[in-house]
């Protein structure tokens, strides 16, 4: 994974943890892969 990419999904589960009771959550895809493109999408599994 992309340091920017990591940096978004980090805020993004810091910002969900405040108001849901989240149990788990995962990026996959292209981008966990770190074979994503400008055009890519961030798959992300939250539980």
């Amino acid at each position: 994974m992309k340091q920017k990419d990591y940096e978004i999904a980090k805020e993004l589960k810091k910002r969900l943890s405040e108001v849901v009771n989240l149990i788990d959550f995962r990026i996959f895809g292209s981008r966990a892969r770190g074979e994503a493109d400008e055009y890519s999408d961030m798959d992300v599994f939250i539980e």
